[in-house]
C-alpha cells in the first residue's frame, strides 16, 4: 500500500484547490492505496466542516481525514501524517498541487528499480493560473536533485521531519530531501514533469517572489519545449485545461498555447 499523505489548513480558496488533489488521487493507477488527510487545527470550524463534508460525499474509506488536538507546525502535522500511514510507502500529495493519474504508479516502479529508499520527480511542470503561463522545471542542479515535494519513500526510511526552528515550517521538506540524499539510496525519475503540476497560486507556502525566481531559473528553453512539444501535450492531456488558454512558457518567452 502507498499512503498518500495531505497536509491542510482550509480556506474556501485551499478548499477549492485541495478537491481538485483529491479528485487526482481517486484517479490514480495503482489501486492498493490511502490518502491521510491531516487538518491543521487554526482552520475555521465551517472550513474544516466543508471540507469534511467533501470527502464523505466521495464515498471513499481509503481516504481519512485527522483532526489534531492541537495547531501543530507543518513539520510537526507532516510527521502526524507519517503516524497514522498505514501503507509499507509514504508518498506527499500536498493539497494545492495537480497528479497524473499515473503518479503513484510511475514513481512506485523507479523506487522498486533498485536499491533505493525513497524517490524525488527530477522535473514537473509549474503553474501560474493568474497568468495562464505553464513551466517544466528542471530541479537535477538543485541540492536536493529533485522536486523537494514530491517524496516517495519506503516506510523503513524512517523520515522525520523538523518539528522546531525555521525549517519546522518553511522548507521541511526540502531538510528531508537533503537528509535522505545523505545517506545515499535515494533515486530520481527523470523525463516524466507532467506526473505533477506545481500550482504556484500566489497563496503558498513560498511567497510569489520565490516561485517567480524558480520558473526563471529552474525553466527549461523554448527550444527544448518545443522539441518536446507533442509529449508535453499528451502529458497534460488527463488535466483537461481549458483548451487554448495555456502559455507553455519557457525561461527565455513563450513556446506554444495548449
Amino acid at each position: 500500500m502507498i499512503s498518500c499523505l495531505m497536509v491542510t489548513r482550509p480556506t474556501a480558496r485551499r478548499i477549492a484547490l485541495a478537491k481538485h488533489s483529491i479528485a487526482d488521487y481517486c484517479r490514480q493507477t495503482h489501486t492498493d492505496r490511502e490518502l491521510v488527510i491531516v487538518v491543521d487545527g487554526t482552520a475555521a470550524p465551517d472550513d474544516v466542516a466543508a471540507l469534511s463534508d467533501f470527502v464523505t460525499a466521495q464515498g471513499r474509506p481509503d481516504i481519512r481525514v485527522h483532526l489534531p488536538a492541537v495547531t501543530g507546525r507543518l513539520g510537526a502535522l507532516r510527521n502526524l501524517g507519517v503516524a497514522l500511514a498505514a501503507g509499507d510507502v509514504i508518498c506527499q500529495w500536498d493539497d494545492d498541487d495537480r497528479y497524473h493519474p499515473q503518479r503513484l504508479e510511475a514513481q512506485y516502479a523507479r523506487l522498486n528499480a533498485a536499491d533505493h529508499e525513497a524517490v524525488y520527480l527530477q522535473e514537473v511542470m509549474q503553474y501560474f493560473p493568474d497568468r495562464e503561463a505553464l513551466y517544466l522545471t528542471n530541479w537535477r542542479s538543485t541540492p536536493a536533485g529533485g522536486h523537494p515535494g514530491t517524496l516517495m519513500a519506503r516506510r523503513t526510511a524512517a523520515i522525520r521531519y523538523p518539528e522546531v526552528g525555521a525549517e519546522a515550517e518553511l522548507g521541511e521538506d526540502l531538510a528531508v530531501a537533503l537528509a535522505l540524499k545523505a545517506r545515499g539510496r535515494v533515486g530520481y525519475l527523470g523525463g516524466e514533469a507532467h506526473l505533477h503540476v506545481y500550482v504556484s497560486h500566489g497563496e503558498n507556502s513560498w511567497d510569489p517572489g520565490h516561485h517567480a525566481m524558480l520558473a526563471r531559473e529552474l525553466g527549461v528553453s523554448i527550444a527544448l519545449l518545443r522539441r518536446n512539444e507533442a509529449s508535453i501535450r499528451s502529458g497534460l492531456a488527463p488535466f483537461a485545461f481549458r483548451a487554448d488558454s495555456i502559455n507553455v512558457t519557457g525561461h527565455n518567452g513563450i513556446a506554444f498555447r495548449i
